[in-house]
């Protein structure tokens, strides 16, 4: 199993090198890479459905070792035999290539500025226009990805003791496990909007800004209402997604579209707590914005794991994710979503506040 992994990270190193040559930039081969890696995972997801898919997608070659039932060897040797390929066009593509640049060429700016970066809020929107656009595309198919196995639900779930409640159908119960795992994934883009506050100071280019007439808290309230406008529509996304999938394998028996699109809207006061939490660490702690990762990451655990696991309670609770109500198979539970919202009204507030207050830092 430890090998499989390896052998797995080793192909998409060899990939991420691959578009080092290919792409101009750090940010350009990154996002290339990441969206190879989310592509795998989708035919992976869909060889549920189509087992032939499965052999395309690295990740279900993976798969097809069947750990512990068959361990079978060629998978290995595929990866491996691939990695080796990619690696050797890595190096051809590097002695093509000019230093410093890429295979394939940037596209040339506008010779005019658009009236919109006039604004702190335009220039934020350029910036991460494309950064946006990518995530949505992605939580679109990865909802899709999951909601085309819905109709299966009722039989690979029946014989589970962890979906057992009566009253609700399997296929509900499945719902509101991936809606309290996928609104974390959500959560992502918006914390990565936030904090391109910081990434933009340590280059220094926010001094730029902020020597005009333009004020911190402009420039921080830029990020911080795209990261808002990120958080809802990121869930719209991946409802629709879901629901779309969802549809279309379960004609007889739809799954309703508001129900969705409130298991998912619920998990916002959590995901704005995160905004918040980023917000101040941009404040107080701007060397040690990668906290709120690891808190993200302890999210993650606690409220998927800890419930395959059995964990305690209180290990979700830790979490402001662990505090929504899991929708349909839970009441709603107002008072949790007050209390999430106003903690979140608190770190703004003070992350502003101290903002407004600290030194640049460029490193």
């Amino acid at each position: 199993m430890v090998w499989l992994s390896g052998i797995s990270g080793i192909l998409f190193a060899t990939v991420t090198a691959m578009f080092c040559q290919l792409a101009s930039n750090s940010r350009g081969a990154i996002g290339y890479s990441f969206a190879v890696l989310g592509f795998s995972y989708l035919l992976q997801m869909s060889g549920a459905s189509i087992d032939t898919l499965t052999y395309v997608s690295p990740l279900g070659i993976i798969m097809k070792s069947q750990v512990y039932v068959n361990n079978y060897l060629w998978p290995t040797f595929v990866l491996l035999i691939l990695s080796i390929i990619i690696l050797f066009i890595s190096f051809f593509l590097n002695q093509l290539r000019d230093l410093g640049e890429g295979m394939i060429p940037a596209k040339p700016g506008k010779s005019k500025a658009s009236k919109s970066l006039l604004s702190p809020i335009g220039l934020s929107i350029r910036l991460l226009k494309n950064m946006f656009i990518a995530w949505a595309i992605g939580l679109v198919l990865l909802g899709m990805s999951y909601g085309s196995v819905l109709a299966d639900a009722e039989s690979f779930l029946l014989s589970s003791d962890i979906f057992a409640q009566a009253g609700i159908t399997n296929a509900e119960q499945f719902i509101t496990m991936l809606m309290s795992v996928m609104s974390i994934v959500a959560a992502i883009p918006a914390v990565m909007i936030l904090l391109k506050v910081r990434s933009e100071e340590k280059k220094g280019l926010n001094e730029h800004i902020i020597s005009k007439r333009v004020s911190r808290t402009k420039l921080l309230f830029g990020y911080f209402t795209l990261s808002l406008i990120s958080s809802i529509s990121m869930i719209l996304f991946l409802v629709l997604g879901l629901w779309s999938a969802a549809f279309a394998v379960m004609p007889d028996d739809p799954v309703s579209f508001v129900e969705l699109l409130k298991s998912g809207m619920v998990y916002l006061p959590a995901i704005w707590v995160m905004i918040g939490i980023a917000t101040i660490l941009l404040a107080f702690l701007p060397h040690r914005t990668s906290i709120v990762w690891i808190y993200l990451g302890y999210s993650v655990f606690a409220v998927y794991l800890g419930m395959l696991l059995g964990l305690p309670d209180w290990v979700k609770k830790l979490t402001p994710f662990g505090h929504i109500p899991q929708i349909p198979t839970e009441e709603m539970n107002w008072n949790n979503l007050i209390v999430l919202s106003f903690i979140f009204l608190v770190l703004t507030i003070i992350g502003f506040i101290q903002y407004r207050k600290r030194d640049m830092v460029y490193n």
